[in-house]
């Protein structure tokens, strides 16, 4: 008997990484947010709850009953709940799961959010040997965990449904560790069979996986992960058995996410699951590529490029941000946010600045109460409802290459102090997808970021890229490679800032880099041509230089659809441009950057209180100021005042009648 729990066991953790790895399918689009929602966190009395409606917020939050033997304690409505509905306020479902999606990093009375991850921190220094401080408790991979989750889930949707909130979240700020930290969870009998039967269906045969390791294993049940500790005392460069538990990690992850977001499906078809404080890609299992998939709505926090990086991954996926702060600053953050693809705000406000118990309205809700109202007026839908313009641009989000980096350098560092010690803070691998997609933001130029997979899948031979960009893709397949030296050869542009293909997906070094044949790496920004197509090879920080950028998509027949320059011809290189379809109507968002916070910064933004600059397109258009409610004309070019915090958006179209879908509120249209 306990032979036949233990194989169904290990199918049933076989088949939880498929869904969170290679095989994961994304959620299906939801047409239940068609407007910008704008959700308050903290309770309010009934005062403040309809004083904040008419201020244009739309829902609050109300927390989760994890009392798994409560049952019945469902239906009963706690306060916040009787208020929201007396108030007619819509509210999402809090915290539902947070003690085994992120039981290190939540509140506990009388002690730190991080207690528990503290604790493991010091059992590892007081026994650096001992596996016991790498075993997460609960571990994801626990099926009991995991059946629990779904039954809780199941009895806390199934009591809610007939509120229809807006959705329910999993657990706030979840992680591996806490949030994004770098630790090796999780050893645990449970899951080390999770990743025995991954590593099984990933390399087909023990003798392929010791092969790749260097190890000579016998039987699959005697397998274990390196640990970063012995990782980091390697010299012979391969990292396999260390990089391939860190993605296990990742799968475990999203795989019980992905569980949690099944078990909401299946107690409501229409219900919609969510991840909470999501963070920068790298550690802690925020590997965005298996993430974007494994739920239906992401609240971020806009760290290294996650925005980008989901919104490109699964447009269908819901995003949130949140507001922290008030003023001029804040209104810029919120409005760039929404052009970036948040279809919603969570307002944290724990001082009541918002609106007062007795109702009255905050100097922070006066503040906000402009971008709320043209939020919720017609632009957050209408910005919903429009798809963001691609140019034949691809960057790869590469995680394979961020684990080799770090390890690679945190080896070499180790190794120079005389050393391998654990770095038990550790950190987070920088995306590095962020400094290209600021380029090309400040150019007008759409993009798609796409994975590994993807490109293995044949995505670069669609046709629809003329250009592929590399942002530290020090670690590719042999796969990848050949996609990628296909590209090139067949006439694309591939642009990278490091030597490609240094280490193969499982983080081993090679003897000569996947793409040597392809990549010039004799000197700075060197560049061959390679068939059809160009490779270049820039170093240092020539990528961030717009020119530059401008240049070399250029040669790849990639040039923007207008450009936006000062009155005296120069190109201006402070405006993001973000362009959309909606219909047979463009939209055009023009945003300047914030000011810098220094007192110079300040100081000019205070004597500027606005940019001038001509937008030309590269035809004719009827002109439409979306926010301005005016007509502008049929132009090729057009004179704008640029705002300091709030974007210009303009509209163009064939014809002269605006299609429906743009108007702003009840404001009467202007012509010239």
């Amino acid at each position: 008997m306990r032979e036949i729990l233990q194989a169904t066991l290990r199918l049933s953790l076989l088949a939880l990484a498929l869904v969170a790895g290679r095989s994961t399918i994304a959620a299906e689009p939801s047409d239940r947010w068609p407007d910008y929602q704008i959700i308050m966190w903290q309770p309010q009395t009934r005062a403040a709850y309809e004083s904040l409606k008419r201020l244009g917020i739309t829902a609050g939050k109300i927390t989760a009953n994890r009392d798994d033997a409560a049952g019945a304690a469902d239906t009963v409505p706690d306060p916040a709940q009787t208020d929201l509905i007396a108030s007619g306020l819509r509210w999402y479902v809090e915290n539902i799961a947070t003690d085994f999606y992120s039981p290190y990093h939540k509140w506990t009375p009388g002690k730190p959010k991080n207690w528990l991850f503290l604790e493991a921190q010091q059992a590892y220094r007081d026994n650096p040997l001992s596996d016991a401080a790498f075993m997460r408790k609960p571990s994801l991979s626990d099926p009991e965990w995991l059946a629990k989750i779904r039954n809780r889930l199941t009895r806390v949707v199934t009591s809610n449904r007939q509120y229809d909130p807006l959705y329910y979240a999993l657990g706030d700020e979840t992680g591996i560790a806490e949030l994004d930290s770098f630790w090796d969870f999780d050893v645990s009998p449970a899951s080390l069979d999770g990743m025995r039967a991954w590593l099984r269906e990933r390399y087909g045969s023990l003798d392929a996986l010791n092969a790749q390791w260097g190890t000579n294993y016998a039987s699959w049940s005697a397998v274990r992960p390196m640990l970063t500790r012995d990782a980091l005392r390697r010299t012979d460069g391969n990292f396999s058995a260390w990089a391939d538990f860190k993605e296990w990690m990742d799968v475990a992850f999203a795989g019980a996410l992905a569980s949690g977001r099944d078990a909401v499906h299946a107690a409501d078809p229409k219900a919609l699951a969510a991840l909470e404080g999501g963070q920068e890609p790298g550690w802690g299992g925020y590997d965005y590529a298996r993430l974007a998939k494994s739920v239906d709505v992401i609240e971020l926090y806009d760290l290294a490029g996650n925005m980008e990086i989901v919104r490109s991954l699964n447009p269908n996926v819901v995003l949130l941000t949140t507001s922290f702060e008030s003023g001029p600053a804040e209104a810029h953050r919120v409005w760039r946010d929404a052009l970036r693809g948040s279809r919603g705000l969570i307002l944290w406000d724990e001082t009541g600045a918002f609106a007062a118990a007795d109702g009255s309205v905050g100097a922070r809700g006066k503040a906000a109460a402009s971008y709320v109202a043209e939020l919720r007026g017609g632009l957050g839908a209408m910005l919903i409802g429009s798809r963001p313009s691609e140019d034949p641009v691809a960057i790869l989000y590469s995680p394979a290459s961020m684990r080799a980096r770090w390890i690679a350098g945190a080896s070499a560092a180790a190794h120079a102090a005389g050393g391998g010690n654990l770095a038990v803070d550790g950190q987070s691998p920088d995306a590095d997808i962020l400094g290209f997609t600021k380029v090309l933001d400040h150019l007008g130029l759409g993009y798609r970021i796409v994975t590994a997979e993807m490109i293995e899948q044949g995505v670069l031979q669609s046709g629809a890229y003329r250009a592929l960009i590399l942002p530290q893709a020090v670690a590719l397949s042999a796969a990848e490679a050949d996609e990628i030296r296909s590209f090139v050869n067949g006439g694309g542009t591939a642009i990278a800032d490091a030597v490609p293909g240094r280490f193969d997906e499982h983080c081993r070094r090679l003897a000569e880099p996947q793409l040597a044949d392809v990549f010039d790496s004799s000197g700075a920004d060197a560049a061959s041509n390679i068939g059809e197509g160009k490779a270049i090879l820039a170093a240092g920080k020539q990528p961030g230089r717009l020119q530059w950028m401008l240049n070399a998509l250029g040669d790849a027949g990639v040039r923007p659809r207008l450009t936006v320059r000062s009155l005296s011809g120069e190109p201006v290189s402070d405006v993001e441009i973000r362009i959309f379809e909606r219909g047979d109507a463009t939209i055009v968002a023009l945003q300047r950057d914030l000011a810098d916070a220094g007192i110079l910064g300040r100081l000019k933004s205070r004597l500027s209180s606005g940019e001038t600059v001509q937008v030309t397109m590269d035809s004719e258009a009827f002109v439409h100021d979306i926010r301005a409610n005016r007509d502008l004309g049929r132009l090729r070019q057009v004179t704008l005042r640029l705002d300091d915090s709030a974007p210009t958006l303009l509209a163009l179209t064939g014809t002269a009648e605006l299609p429906p879908g743009f108007a702003v509120g009840d404001r009467p249209r202007t012509t010239p």
